[in-house]
C-alpha cells in the first residue's frame, strides 16, 4: 500500500455534506472508494456505498477506508456510523464490517452500526 494516495472530497449533489473517499494508485486510477454522508445534527456518519475493484479485493483497501472514516467520525465527535450491509457476505460471521467493529442491529437484517467510544 505504499504507492497509493487517499482523497476525501465533498460531492455537491444537492447536499454539501455528501462525501467520497477514494484510494488511488500511482497512475491515479481508483482502487477503492466509499460514499458517505456526515449528519452533523444526529452526530452520525452514514455509509452509502463502499467498493473495491475486483483485482484489489482482500488486500485491506476497504478496511483502510473504513478505519479512515472511523477516525474522521471520532474527530468530529460523532456518536455512530451506520450502514446497510448489502454484500454477498451479509449476516455471515466474518465479513468486512464485522472485522472492523460493526454490529448488526438485528439478526437477519442488513442494518449495521459502529458505536464510537
Amino acid at each position: 500500500m505504499s504507492n497509493i494516495r487517499i482523497f476525501d472530497r465533498k460531492v455537491y449533489s444537492g447536499i454539501p455534506t455528501n462525501r467520497i473517499v477514494e484510494i488511488r494508485d500511482i497512475d491515479n486510477n481508483t482502487i477503492s472508494y466509499c460514499k458517505y454522508y456526515l449528519d452533523y445534527i444526529g452526530k452520525n456518519t452514514i455509509i452509502v456505498d463502499i467498493n473495491t475493484i475486483v483485482h484489489y479485493r482482500n488486500l485491506g483497501y476497504a478496511s483502510y477506508i473504513l478505519n479512515y472514516i472511523i477516525r474522521k467520525s471520532k474527530r468530529n465527535y460523532f456518536k455512530t456510523i451506520s450502514l446497510d450491509d448489502m454484500s454477498d457476505r451479509s449476516n455471515l460471521d466474518k465479513n468486512l464490517y464485522i472485522n472492523n467493529g460493526f454490529k448488526y442491529l438485528e439478526k437477519g437484517f442488513p442494518e449495521m452500526i459502529y458505536t464510537i467510544v
